[in-house]
């Protein structure tokens, strides 16, 4: 088989090896989701995780993202995620306490 790159490899599987980002392509990731691999990928060291990473606001407000051993990456995508979502439920007219038993029902289903 010959890869379009000359020093390219080849998989066991007789195609060719182009990494993440052209598998994330393929099984239909987004642009961010293909982008946040990179990002990882290209980072090189083992990312430090804890069970919490809270965020103390000027404002007063404070943002936790727990999980078991959540990376600043994984944080960073989950905020991103939970802002759509709440942006999605502001143009419903939900209330925070709405917002907040759907996504729970939400997360149970899976």
């Amino acid at each position: 088989m010959i890869t379009p790159f000359l020093g390219h490899q080849t998989s066991l599987a007789g195609g060719p090896v182009f990494g993440v980002h052209y598998t994330l392509k393929l099984s239909g990731a987004s642009r961010d989701a293909i982008e946040q691999a990179g990002r990882k990928k290209r980072a090189g060291a083992p990312s430090v995780k804890a069970s919490k990473v809270k965020c103390f606001l000027p404002s007063g407000v404070q943002v936790v993202v727990s999980g078991n051993g959540v990376s600043l990456d994984e944080s960073i995508e989950a905020l991103n995620e939970a802002i759509k979502e709440m942006k999605r439920a502001r143009e419903l007219g939900y209330t925070a306490k709405t917002f907040a038993a759907a996504m729970k029902d939400k997360a149970r289903k899976g």
